[in-house]
């Protein structure tokens, strides 16, 4: 797995500690990585989703879904 996606992916899940919804976690990654594509955040979501922890899969699932809406409204 690639370091962009692993950094991506703990962004994720500190934005997901504060609480924030899958619309402003979007927005969150967004701003924090200038360059983040939406496909790696579908990607960073998806892997985190599969990944065994104690986080919580149904934000992940909404990120995902809102990241995949995102995508095909462009």
């Amino acid at each position: 797995m690639g370091e962009k996606l692993e950094d991506l992916s703990c962004l994720l899940i500190e934005g997901a500690l504060l609480g924030l919804s899958a619309q402003e976690l979007y927005g969150y990654a967004l701003e924090r990585r200038k360059k983040v594509s939406v496909k790696r955040i579908q990607r960073a979501a998806l892997m985190l989703l599969s990944r065994d922890g104690p986080h919580d899969k149904q934000l992940f699932e909404d990120l995902y879904s809102f990241a995949v809406y995102a995508r095909f409204a462009r």
